[in-house]
């Protein structure tokens, strides 16, 4: 059979598909080789991210936990019915146990006034004068009174409030910490006033004329007195302890005490300690932490075997790095001292495979013997050897490890200090509208004109606190919190800052020329103060006022110290914790040149050359698929000639034949 019967009617081939098989068969093993290493480098770049959020997810876990308190002091009482006993501010509560008896809760006075019919009815016009201190006597008769500091209040009646709701409301608004309330009984409404807890807190009224039926105090015949004002009373560690309210927050350090109830002839401890059982939870929440990680790990690194695919990270030196520090956690030295130093010596074990256990009869003993010591293995802190020395800089700010601290000295104030006078006082000095005029410049910032108050003074100890005192009022330096301290030693005035350091100075001005020549003012001996001063970590620290920095090129660059008096040696400590190696490990890893970004940037590069290949691959196949298209579109141009031909021909033949026939 010839080929032009062969092909029929055209070629009779499918040239589309023809051209799309030899293209794919081309390209298989290109494209082949690109899927596996696409699905390689995705496989790496999902494990590089599982990884580095389980170590941040870690690491945000502890944080969580550290910065909560629960692994910190508790605050704990005896008997929370007597005392409640919680956290007092921001700061950790010392270690302390108290044995306290409460004697005497700390009350509120109160009064009562007759009763009248209609609460809305006039009760007469004019000023009540409250004051304020301490109340004599014995109820319902006082006897005396004693004035305070406090200043009085004056309430005024007027027609808006000429009622007993009026004057309620008046009491109420004037901000003098009382509180005023009508009470309705058989005899008809009363006005009942109560003050602040303690025993200063006791008040007297005294009433202008036709305001006498609310007047209160000894010698008066108004109001009734039905609540004595006293101060809470305690026994504390065999201490008589007194305070004027009920809610007490200086008695012990970081701890906030609310007397309920007395609970005289026996005690009820409070105090703060550990839990047990929340550090025993807080290393079995890491250990199993710690352990999900691991086994992420070694599930991206295992070798292939038994069929096993090898993990996707199997070759990474990064990820082997990590796997080598994190297993020596367990074992570095966090602490230094006396007690377990390591997490290892507190009960955890390393098993075979890398993940961790619990000995948990050696933490038991570990947390009861020593909980100090393994809550610092988790909470981040700093301490100074000496109480002269405090640590200013935030947790984080310096680096792990104990600084040196050496020839410290505090700050001074700017101080103006007068000519030797001993004998300006062997007759009074009179301070009258001539000579008590003067201005003051602190730290650069100068007064108004400054009053003395106006009397005779026989002491320079008393004429100095007139100076502070109208010093310390002027509105100019308070509205830069400026202010000054005066004294007299027997022979002369010194003046002080209050601020400490190079910017602290102080010199009077304007002062009356013959007052200053008796007290020896004329020309005071000024001198500037000077800030702090010392070494952290062997380099000399800068300084603000009593502030002392480290210098930025020191190990301990960032630490910042409040000095409060001379150091000859001291030591500052910024211990390491499992949170903070985890932090800094992590941080390491993502820094521009760490373990991660580097391994980043080579797994995106190998992207990118991935989608380059393939680019390529595509641009090949298209020329091949273009070229073979061209091609096979000739032969068909050329079997369509030689089918034409054949019919032609064919058709000559018939005529041929019949011709014959």
């Amino acid at each position: 059979m010839s080929i032009l019967t062969t092909l029929g009617a055209g070629s009779g081939v499918d040239t589309t598909q023809l051209v799309a098989d030899l293209v794919a068969q081309q390209r298989a093993n290109a494209d082949s080789t690109l899927k596996a290493r696409q699905t390689a480098n995705d496989a790496k770049i999902s494990a590089l991210s599982q990884i580095n959020s389980a170590i941040g997810g870690f690491s945000t876990a502890l944080n969580a936990l550290v910065t909560s308190g629960q692994l910190g002091l508790q605050t704990m009482s005896g008997d929370s019915t007597v005392i409640a006993a919680s956290r007092s501010g921001s700061s950790e509560p010392l270690a302390i146990s108290s044995q306290i008896e409460v004697r005497q809760l700390a009350n509120r006075q109160t009064i009562a006034s007759a009763p009248v019919a209609d609460k809305n009815a006039a009760i007469g016009q004019g000023t009540l004068t409250i004051n304020f201190g301490a109340l004599t006597g014995s109820l319902p008769t006082p006897t005396g009174f004693t004035a305070s500091g406090q200043p009085p209040v004056t309430i005024t009646i007027g027609p808006e409030n000429d009622s007993l709701v009026g004057l309620a409301q008046a009491i109420n608004g004037a901000g003098a910490g009382l509180s005023a309330s009508i009470v309705q009984d058989t005899g008809g409404a009363r006005l009942v006033i109560k003050g602040d807890t303690g025993a200063e807190q006791a008040f007297t009224i005294s009433g202008s004329a036709g305001l006498e039926a609310f007047a209160f105090g000894p010698g008066t015949s108004g109001m009734s007195w039905t609540g004595e004002a006293g101060d809470a009373l305690l026994v504390v560690d065999g201490l008589n302890v007194r305070r004027p309210t009920n809610s007490i927050t200086d008695l012990m350090d970081g701890i906030k005490l609310d007397l309920l109830k007395t609970n005289i002839g026996s005690t009820v401890t409070v105090g703060s300690a550990f839990e047990a059982d929340t550090l025993k939870l807080a290393v079995s929440n890491y250990v199993d932490a710690y352990n999900q990680l691991v086994n992420m790990l070694a599930k991206a690194t295992q070798p292939a075997a038994d069929g096993t695919a090898a993990g996707p990270l199997t070759s990474d030196s990064t990820v082997r790095e990590l796997k080598r520090t994190l297993a020596g956690f367990s074992t570095k030295t966090l602490l230094s001292g006396t007690g377990p130093k390591s997490l290892a010596e507190i009960g955890l074990k390393t098993n075979r495979d890398g993940t961790l256990a619990i000995d948990d009869a050696k933490l038991s003993v570990m947390v009861s013997q020593f909980p100090q010591r393994v809550h610092d293995m988790f909470v981040p802190g700093q301490s100074s050897s000496s109480p002269l020395l405090a640590v200013a800089s935030a947790l984080g700010a310096a680096k792990t490890g104990s600084y040196a601290v050496a020839n410290v000295m505090a700050a001074t104030a700017g101080t103006a200090t007068g000519g030797s006078a001993p004998n300006a006082f062997d007759t009074p000095v009179v301070i009258d509208g001539s000579n008590k005029s003067f201005s003051v410049t602190v730290d650069g910032r100068t007064s108004l004109t400054i009053n003395l108050a106006e009397g005779s003074y026989a002491s320079g100890s008393s004429l100095a606190a007139a100076f502070q005192a109208a010093i310390n009022a002027d509105p100019v330096l308070q509205s830069f919190g400026l202010g000054a301290s005066a004294s007299w030693n027997g022979s002369a005035f010194t003046f002080r800052s209050n601020s400490m350091g190079s910017a602290s100075a102080i010199s009077l001005s304007g002062l009356d020329p013959t007052l200053a020549g008796t007290l020896g003012l004329g020309a005071p001996l000024q001198v500037t103060g000077t800030d702090a001063s010392g070494t952290i970590a062997g380099v000399a620290a800068s300084a603000t006022g009593n502030q002392l920095n480290a210098a930025a090129s020191s190990a301990a660059a960032g630490l910042s110290l409040t000095v409060f008096g001379g150091v000859a040696s001291a030591t500052i400590d910024v211990r390491e914790t499992i949170a903070g190696m985890l932090a800094d490990l992590q941080g390491k890893l993502t820094a521009t040149g760490g373990g991660f970004t580097t391994m980043q940037d080579r797994l995106s590069k190998e992207a990118k050359a991935i989608a380059d290949e393939q680019a390529r691959v595509d641009a090949s196949s298209a020329s091949l698929k273009d070229r073979l298209t061209k091609q096979f579109a000739a032969m068909e141009k050329a079997v369509a000639a030689f089918k034409s031909t054949q019919k032609f021909m064919q058709q000559q033949i018939d005529m041929w034949t019949n011709k014959d026939s």
